[in-house]
């Protein structure tokens, strides 16, 4: 997805915030999160891998996939007792390339 600036970004945001649980944005070489918009608060210095817990880099980094084949990716990650369904997109605003994580509780 290509965006003309960091306002068209976050409007789309605002419209997959209706459908998932989580939505935020990660620099996935720089391993930080970007924009946040999620139910839980986490800071933007925190890695994008400190919400699974695991600590440590995720061994199947979809977001990095998708910022390298510029492709759509999906997973199924583990969070304590929740299970969560991943998408990872690639977005490009001028002069720098995040990705788009979305996040749905799917543990029913």
């Amino acid at each position: 997805m290509d965006f003309k600036n960091t306002q068209n970004l976050m409007e789309f945001i605002l419209h997959l915030d209706k459908v998932f649980d989580g939505v935020r944005v990660v620099d996935p070489v720089s391993e930080k999160i970007v924009g946040v918009r999620e139910k839980e608060e986490i800071s933007n210095t925190s890695p994008c891998h400190q919400y699974w817990k695991n600590g440590a880099h995720c061994q199947n980094c979809i977001s990095s996939r998708a910022l390298n084949e510029n492709d759509t990716f999906l997973k199924v990650e583990y969070n304590q007792d929740k299970i969560y369904m991943v998408m990872a997109s690639p977005a490009k605003l001028p002069g720098k390339n995040y990705v788009v994580e979305m996040l749905k509780d799917i543990t029913e």
